[in-house]
């Protein structure tokens, strides 16, 4: 019997890369942001569903939304793949109180932060990935919706960390 990591990184990792199937008018298609992208290629066995793993978390279809019993698998998979730090990307600026614009060095400081070109939006990787929404309700700016108020970015960067019983500390720790 082989080594289950092992198995593991057989496993393709895919990423969209925006390059979709042209549809029935030769455009390219999106998938439809909360439903998963299932590729139709098989690996070892007829059962074993690949899916397209969504890198940017603007994208990404919510890990509640895969099949119960694949959830653990994608969970691996994107922690393989680690939270999206674009660090070379040009961030726009936004009129906020003044000029702002996310800048790379919080990816220093909050090594889980991860930033969507998409939405131009902060999301929080660790709760995407384990928070436990039975026990921890609201609270999705850094989960679903995105944080994009960057004069006010390290106070809630801050809090979204919270204490050691916060939503963000149980998601960690499940890491």
């Amino acid at each position: 019997m082989s080594d289950p990591s092992s198995n593991e990184l057989q496993l393709a990792l895919l990423q969209t890369n925006n390059q979709h199937a042209p549809d029935a008018n030769g455009k390219e298609s999106e998938p439809e942001i909360g439903s998963p992208v299932v590729e139709e290629e098989h690996k070892e066995s007829d059962d074993e569903i690949i899916y397209e793993l969504e890198h940017d978390p603007g994208k990404r279809t919510p890990i509640q939304y895969y099949d119960v019993n694949e959830q653990a698998v994608i969970r691996r998979r994107y922690i393989a793949l680690g939270p999206c730090q674009p660090r070379q990307h040009d961030f726009p600026i936004r009129d906020i109180g003044g000029n702002r614009r996310f800048t790379s060095h919080w990816f220093d400081k909050y090594k889980w932060i991860e930033y969507s070109v998409h939405l131009d939006a902060v999301f929080c990787f660790v709760c995407y990935l384990f928070k436990d929404e039975t026990k921890h309700k609201g609270g999705d700016s850094f989960v679903k919706e995105g944080f994009k108020n960057w004069n006010m970015m390290k106070n809630r960067l801050d809090k979204h960390e919270g204490g050691l019983s916060s939503a963000h500390c149980e998601a960690q720790e499940k890491i």
